[in-house]
């Protein structure tokens, strides 16, 4: 039977995944919207909801922004969920803020994969390798649009604004950004988002936590941005999660986060290259270094690197998971 689904959203990533499931799959679109179809509206969540009821699809695709901090993906989720019915998301802020109320119960039924790590498949990789790992220390770069901008600038090429607006024609950059200020605490905040994720779906068991956990937070004044542009050859934005025993906080420039939670601490910013313990990615690409052991290393080292954001990366892991799910 061909599958009848419905996409929420429609900026860059619904329009492509709706020409994809037309062009590729074939499947039939019950319902292809977004808040924007509804100008006039004060409730276009409430307006939504009741196109996705009458429509009924057996999975739905939700492509929206965290603006709202994931809300409007839990109302969209636990409606479909209540039904028996499936959803595949790639946003962040329903796993990050209200993780509590979706992964006891609602986990098995959404797809997420692309919600951190693009292409990499990064989630299910840390969900595959954790559960015998009683000793594991990982480096990740979880925003890979930071992580160009700042490899750009170093290079010389251009301004951190040239950086920003090249992020912006990429559709790399956080829809709301209005310069390259915005730019860097928007992709910051995406950052934090993410932390919460990885460590919400593939980390701690018996908690959750969201970026209000994140003890120091990662805000930067106008002030510490033009700085830390200036050193853009020597930070990058990396994230360490680690179950070891003995761990040694690391030294970040500017704000930073940290929190620790079961047997993890979790802490990121903007760290000197050289402290880093692997070759960071090019690009806008994403990556996990992973060691494991209880002496360190002695479970070994394993590295995963893939594009963390992009359109098409974006789609085929949302394709993906939705195959995977209208299959249970």
């Amino acid at each position: 039977m061909t599958p009848r689904v419905a996409v929420i959203g429609l900026g860059g990533i619904g329009t492509a995944l709706v020409k994809r499931i037309t062009d590729e799959k074939h499947w039939d679109i019950a319902f292809a919207g977004s808040r924007s179809t509804y100008p006039r509206s004060h409730n276009p969540v409430d307006d939504i909801l009741s196109e996705l009821k009458q429509a009924d699809p057996d999975l739905t695709f939700l492509c929206m922004s965290s603006q709202d901090k994931g809300k409007a993906a839990l109302a969209y989720t636990t409606a479909c969920v209540r039904v028996g019915k499936k959803v595949v998301t790639c946003e962040k802020g329903m796993l990050a803020n209200f993780a509590e109320e979706c992964v006891e119960e609602m986990l098995p039924f959404i797809g997420y994969s692309a919600a951190v790590g693009g292409g990499t498949h990064m989630l299910p990789y840390l969900q595959a390798r954790r559960p015998n790992s009683h000793s594991m220390y990982i480096e990740a770069v979880i925003n890979g649009s930071l992580n160009r901008s700042f490899q750009r600038v170093a290079s010389g090429e251009v301004t951190f604004a040239g950086a920003f607006a090249e992020a912006k024609a990429l559709k790399i950059a956080e829809p709301d950004c209005k310069d390259e200020m915005d730019f860097i605490n928007g992709e910051c905040a995406d950052l934090l988002n993410k932390t919460c994720v990885v460590a919400n779906t593939s980390l701690i068991r018996d908690s959750f936590i969201t970026p209000n956990h994140l003890i120091g937070g990662l805000y930067y004044t106008d002030e510490q941005i033009v700085e830390l542009t200036a050193k853009a050859a020597e930070y990058r934005f990396v994230v360490t999660f680690t179950n070891r025993k003995e761990f040694t906080p690391h030294e970040y420039f500017g704000p930073h986060f940290r929190v620790s939670v079961e047997d993890w601490e979790i802490e990121g910013g903007a760290r000197e290259i050289k402290s880093v313990h692997w070759r960071l990615p090019d690009d806008v690409d994403n990556a996990l270094c992973i060691v494991e052991g209880n002496a360190f290393g002695s479970g070994g080292r394993y590295v995963l690197y893939g594009p963390g954001a992009g359109v098409e990366q974006t789609t085929t892991a949302m394709l993906n998971d939705a195959e995977r799910l209208l299959r249970i």
